[in-house]
């Protein structure tokens, strides 16, 4: 593929007739590998940037364990490091866990919000490592002009959680165009929930499932390994035919709004203000304590109002005394609904009274 990471000090990219994505072009999925998910999308970069078994990548503790499921698949060693309580990386810990063997570190865009990319390209430039972007959560942002998800060596995007859409995993490799989905098959439909199920969710029956993942999402099995597939076609004409600004926009102003919300209800926002031009996903904030946590979560969806948590940690981090499992358990996560006005937000919250 002629990879050649941009943030490193690697030797010049050996030539490849085939041509880098024209992301600014008027095909917004140029160049893009369309996978069905953004784990499938991971594995196939990991392996397009050239990680083999036994190298060491750099991860965020605060992170879910299914973007850590395709390292564990090529045998690549997850090395975590901590965060602080605005999700940005404690650089003195992560300088100190770069070694000779470590080949790659990971910048992960939580909620769609960028993170310190100028800072994550100068430490990758420094120790000559691989920057891999997981933008699963901001589908659509930009960051100074330029596409999240395309900021990394390696990228990837999940149109699928931004949009109503089957499924959809993208792949940003620097320097070339991926082709390697094309020899997948599509996503088989039997693998959704069908319409009756869906339906069953909508009224009680979401609200226990929402209980199950908010409250025990720490206590259910392990993510497993998916089958490789495309990107579905009806989902690629879909993406193809959004106006991704307008989104970000209505998305940011809608996360404006329960900032508001959430200031004047004595919630702290993880996140303080907005770039600018991000697409976010879900709007977070710290409760007081957990108990706290877990009664906001019933006022909220005994107001139909799909309150959540985030992320499923890893086992591993789990089981160590760092301060993401501390984070998580006082972390509640705000839907945005990107065609809802902000100002019927507005409305809606103030019927909703006051938390308890």
């Amino acid at each position: 593929m002629g990879f050649k990471p941009r943030f490193s000090k690697s030797p010049p990219p050996v030539e490849t007739a085939t041509p880098a994505p024209a992301i600014s072009g008027s095909d917004p999925l140029a160049g893009l590998g369309r996978y069905s998910h953004g784990r499938t999308a991971l594995q196939y970069g990991l392996a397009a940037g050239g990680l083999r078994a036994g190298d060491r990548v750099l991860v965020p503790d605060f992170v879910c364990d299914a973007m850590v499921l395709p390292l564990q698949q090529l045998q690549l060693v997850p090395v975590y490091f901590p965060v602080e309580s605005d999700l940005q990386p404690r650089w003195s810990a992560l300088d100190s866990l770069a070694s000779d063997d470590t080949r790659a570190l990971v910048m992960i865009h939580y909620f769609g919000i960028p993170q310190a990319v100028d800072r994550y390209r100068d430490f990758c430039r420094g120790r000559n490592l691989i920057l891999i972007e997981d933008n699963a959560h901001g589908f659509g942002g930009r960051f100074e002009g330029e596409m999240l998800g395309t900021l990394g060596d390696i990228a990837i995007s999940s149109p699928w959680k931004n949009f109503a859409i089957r499924n959809g995993g993208l792949l940003y490799v620097a320097g070339a165009s991926d082709r390697a989905f094309e020899s997948l098959s599509q996503q088989p439909r039997r693998f959704f929930p069908s319409r009756r199920k869906i339906l069953g969710l909508v009224e009680a029956g979401w609200r226990k499932h929402c209980r199950y993942y908010g409250h025990g999402l720490q206590t259910i099995p392990p993510t497993a390994p998916l089958p490789a597939w495309r990107m579905s076609e009806e989902s690629v004409a879909f993406l193809r035919g959004q106006d991704f600004a307008a989104g970000a926009t209505r998305r940011r102003d809608i996360y404006e709004t329960w900032q508001r919300w959430a200031l004047r209800s004595g919630l702290e926002p993880v996140i303080e203000r907005l770039a600018g031009a991000e697409a976010p996903l879900l709007f977070p904030a710290y409760c007081r304590d957990p108990d706290y946590r877990h009664a906001l979560l019933e006022w909220a969806w005994r107001r139909r109002i799909e309150a959540s948590t985030w992320p499923k940690l890893p086992p591993e981090v789990l089981a160590g005394a760092g301060a993401a499992q501390a984070y998580w358990a006082r972390m509640i996560c705000l839907p945005i609904h990107q065609d809802m006005p902000a100002a019927d937000l507005v409305n809606y919250l103030d019927l909703c009274g006051p938390v308890p």
